[in-house]
């Protein structure tokens, strides 16, 4: 579930600022994990995809996600996905 009040609202969680967030407050948990107080280097676009992915791959590569999002995008069905 995302910060944004459930799964299928996830997706606004996906703005640049929100996602760039997300990988500073990780890279700074690792940091401190390690020690180490480098300066976090600016976000690049790759990594912001990357990251993306993540929060989209649950939709197409679970076991009803992906018939489901493909029953949605092709068909308009929205019961296998909703279930």
């Amino acid at each position: 579930m995302s910060a944004c009040g459930g799964p299928n609202q996830d997706y606004t969680a996906l703005t640049w600022e929100n996602i760039n967030n997300e990988r500073t407050r990780e890279l700074m948990a690792e940091q401190s994990a390690q020690g180490s107080n480098e300066p976090i280097p600016p976000m690049g676009f790759g990594d912001y995809l990357g990251r993306v992915w993540s929060h989209l791959r649950p939709f197409f590569t679970g076991p009803t996600g992906a018939p489901g999002s493909l029953d949605i995008w092709l068909n308009r069905d929205f019961t296998v996905g909703g279930a």
